[in-house]
């Protein structure tokens, strides 16, 4: 099987927007809980453990986004490497 016999279908095309959709959500959410925890580490010492565990969540939602940001032209790219079981 070559390179040109795998064709790019509608559901490749839709599944990479939607990765990037999802990428683009996830940053927007975690910039929502970076000034979450800004507020939060703002208000005092009492509140400043629950401020870090907040920066924490938000950094973890934006390395996930990044991950879809990886996925998503590899899935639009149809490439060997992308895809799962060609080794």
């Amino acid at each position: 099987m070559t390179n040109s016999s795998l064709a790019r279908t509608p559901a490749a095309s839709l599944i990479t927007v939607l990765a990037l959709v999802q990428a683009a959500l996830g940053v927007l959410r975690a910039l929502g809980f970076v000034q979450i925890g800004s507020d939060l580490v703002g208000h005092g010492v009492l509140l400043l453990p629950l401020g870090v565990i907040v920066f924490a969540r938000a950094a973890l939602i934006a390395g996930i986004a990044l991950l879809y940001t990886f996925f998503a032209p590899g899935a639009h790219s149809r490439s060997v490497r992308g895809r799962a079981g060609s080794g």
